[in-house]
């Protein structure tokens, strides 16, 4: 227990972000067993806001970009612009307030140009992450995925899906729908793929809070091949700023499935003595669904909803695939496209176990 207690202390630190985004400069799974809930349903409206004290009431801003504010923008009708301007950059919105399971939706416009990656994510203390990130080389696309523990597993991340019109041109909604039995993406309303519980191993499902993250980040040339390749080569710092925005983000947290909350503050409480989701406390919960009751099913669904999800060429953006297979699946009907295995990922992958071989 204490070589994986350790480890996540290495990962919270250390380890590479999915995204490059940034972890506020409080992360220590150590020294945090509360946190505070949303328990219920928040919006946050960056058209009319500023950098204000409602602002940083709702976001932590990572420690770079709260010392250079120019690379946050509020007005000009796009709600929140958020910049790169050179090298090392990766501005990061975080929320204070965590969810357990929830749904979670983000209107926004990606930052344009090679290398660049426009996230909005899902994350908890642990490393388990649940994402979209939308590459500024390709426009009409965008992609979701899932780490257990900062890791990505074999079928679970850079699934690319077709948009109608520019990412980088238009606005769009994405939504991250997640429970104790599915993971559900959507985009402007429609759903694109749902991972059920099984598909992905009950022992790495996520199932601890996580707050939500907003930010873009940039490859550059001294990632390596694969990654860059990945993300349509290296941005051309002379074309700066690249530009990502954000109008809106709504919250509904489900609460860990507590069905009557107390009036004042809820927090999530566990230790690393927690086994999955029922064993995290909600304090300040009054009555809570009893754990192995079926979660409701995603919308416009039955609980016998398959996790396949339509298929189709991405005929209007560059091709990502970069020699992964697409799990089997053939379909070819409506939106979306099959499984995509970046190289990058492949060696994130093998630096991932033998950073766990070297804590054990």
């Amino acid at each position: 227990m204490l070589a994986y207690v350790l480890g996540l202390a290495a990962a919270c630190q250390a380890w590479p972000s999915y995204g490059g985004l940034r972890d506020p400069g409080n992360c220590n799974p150590l020294a945090k067993d509360s946190h505070p809930a949303f328990a219920g349903k928040r919006t946050f409206n960056f058209e009319g806001a500023s950098y204000n004290q409602d602002f940083e009431k709702f976001w932590i801003v990572d420690n770079q970009t709260s010392q250079d504010r120019g690379r946050l923008k509020f007005g000009d009708g796009n709600g929140l612009e958020v910049s790169l301007t050179e090298q090392k950059q990766a501005p990061t919105l975080t929320s204070h307030q965590y969810l357990l399971f929830g749904k979670v939706t983000v209107r926004a416009r990606a930052a344009k140009g090679p290398g660049m990656v426009s996230t909005i994510v899902l994350k908890s203390d642990s490393g388990d992450e649940i994402d979209w990130e939308m590459l500024g080389a390709y426009q009409n696309q965008a992609q979701s995925n899932y780490y257990f523990n900062g890791q990505p597993l074999f079928n679970t991340f850079n699934t690319t899906y077709a948009i109608s019109s520019s990412s980088y041109d238009d606005f769009h909604t994405y939504t991250i729908e997640w429970t104790d039995k599915f993971l559900k993406f959507s985009i402007d309303g429609s759903e694109r793929k749902i991972w059920q519980h099984g598909e992905i191993p009950a022992e790495k499902w996520p199932q601890t809070p996580m707050q939500v993250k907003l930010g873009l980040w940039a490859v550059e040339g001294y990632n390596d091949p694969g990654e860059i390749a990945w993300a349509g080569g290296v941005p051309d710092w002379r074309s700066k700023p690249f530009t990502a925005a954000f109008r809106s983000v709504e919250i509904e947290d489900y609460t860990g499935w507590c069905e009557e909350v107390e009036a004042g503050p809820v927090e999530y409480q566990y230790d690393d003595r927690m086994k999955g989701w029922a064993d995290v406390r909600v304090a300040g919960c009054r009555k809570r669904r009893a754990p192995g009751l079926t979660a409701p099913a995603p919308s416009g669904t039955s609980s016998s909803t398959t996790s396949a999800a339509s298929s189709t060429k991405v005929s209007n953006a560059e091709p990502t695939n970069k020699g992964g297979d697409n799990n089997g699946d053939d379909s070819d009907e409506d939106e979306g496209s099959g499984m995509i295995l970046a190289p990058s990922v492949s060696l994130v992958l093998i630096a991932g176990i033998y950073s766990t071989w070297f804590f054990w």
